[in-house]
């Protein structure tokens, strides 16, 4: 079995609530971040093309989800407020792979509360298994990239790349001594994008070399040639109507997408993987984004902090985001629906939201 394309993408935020929470915030170059009315301004222009940034239903990038997420359609700048839609930001500098089979690029997206970060990877290249998973191994954690800004260039590794995104979009949106952020955990997202030998009908085969190429690509463990594998059915996400061999597998962290009846060289749309990988990452980054406010709302609901103490903007953000990711771990109808949501809610923050739900007498999120 040979690996013909894969996607690769890494998530990560840097979260800087205290501005947002202060009732006299601080003067940002982007201060329309800080205050509920400025930045409905900013999404008025944003849906109308007009300005600097872009908000993500504009984009392709994800298209599916925006589109699906929000209940009413065509959407209003109110409707973009209220479901808290970030703006879509360009930062001007160019990334390549020192590998030329690996296309990088960087998105970054603007939160009140934070900078949302997503780095595609990629790899066009006939791989075998191991071939494949050592190689993502290698750009998560050795690969190098040549970055070049209009006064330099540098060479960085994955982590430099992302902790060089972040500082431009911070220095931009916060001003260029702002203190570094709170960073959070990396969330990936990998899909196979076509494949030779495969036949969908059959299932994984546990504990075989696909199986362990696939955790190699969700749980990131550099030993995972040697590692003893859980059951697939512990490392399965439920989903809809689909092959025997189709399989989402799920990790902490860490999601892998091997649907073998939509490969490229199979499957009636080329594009089906590659747009079905973007809605999956970019709704893994705006549920964390959600998560985190609620996480920081909550830690200070339970260090007694008054919430009259908040700004209003804070406050506003803290409730829609509890709101909102009650209907994705519920899954309603009126919104994008994926299990993958529902195990990132479940898996790290239901605790937080729920306190949140029940600060602002909403019902809690169910088991």
């Amino acid at each position: 079995m040979k690996i013909n394309g894969l996607r690769l993408s890494f998530i990560s935020m840097e979260i800087f609530t205290q501005p947002l929470r202060s009732l006299k915030p601080p003067p940002i170059p982007f201060s329309f971040l800080l205050s509920g009315p400025l930045l409905e301004g900013k999404l008025a222009e944003a849906l109308n093309g007009q300005g600097p940034f872009e908000r993500p239903l504009r984009s392709k990038y994800g298209k599916l989800f925006w589109s699906r997420y929000l209940a009413k359609r065509p959407a209003t700048t109110k409707d973009l407020w209220r479901g808290l839609i970030p703006l879509s930001y360009q930062l001007d500098f160019t990334v390549a792979a020192k590998e030329p089979i690996i296309e990088p690029e960087v998105r970054v997206y603007l939160y009140p509360w934070g900078i949302g970060l997503i780095i595609d990877m990629e790899i066009g290249a006939t791989l075998e298994l191991g071939e494949a998973a050592s190689l993502a191994q290698a750009v998560r954690y050795s690969e190098k990239f040549d970055l070049t800004t209009q006064r330099s260039h540098h060479e960085v590794s994955l982590k430099g790349l992302m902790d060089f995104s972040l500082g431009v979009a911070r220095g931009q949106a916060y001003g260029p001594n702002y203190p570094k952020g709170e960073q959070t955990e990396m969330f990936t997202v990998a899909t196979v994008l076509d494949a030779d030998g495969t036949d969908p009908t059959q299932p994984v085969v546990p504990n075989s070399d696909l199986h362990r190429t696939l955790e190699a690509m969700c749980g990131w463990n550099p030993l995972w040639k040697s590692l003893k594998l859980n059951s697939l059915a512990e490392s399965s996400i439920e989903i809809r109507k689909s092959p025997p061999g189709h399989l989402l597998y799920a990790g902490r962290r860490g999601r892998v997408v091997w649907f073998p009846g939509s490969f490229q060289s199979v499957g009636p749309n080329q594009d089906t993987l590659s747009c079905y990988h973007r809605n999956l990452s970019v709704a893994a980054l705006h549920v964390e984004s959600l998560c985190r406010i609620c996480k920081d709302a909550a830690d200070a609901v339970e260090a007694s902090q008054p919430f009259a103490n908040f700004s209003t903007t804070y406050r506003t953000c803290a409730q829609f985001a509890a709101g909102i990711l009650g209907r994705l771990y519920g899954g309603t109808f009126d919104t994008y629906r994926s299990h993958s949501i529902s195990q990132q809610i479940a898996n790290m923050y239901k605790d937080p939201v729920n306190a949140m739900r029940k600060q602002f007498g909403m019902d809690l999120l169910r088991a």
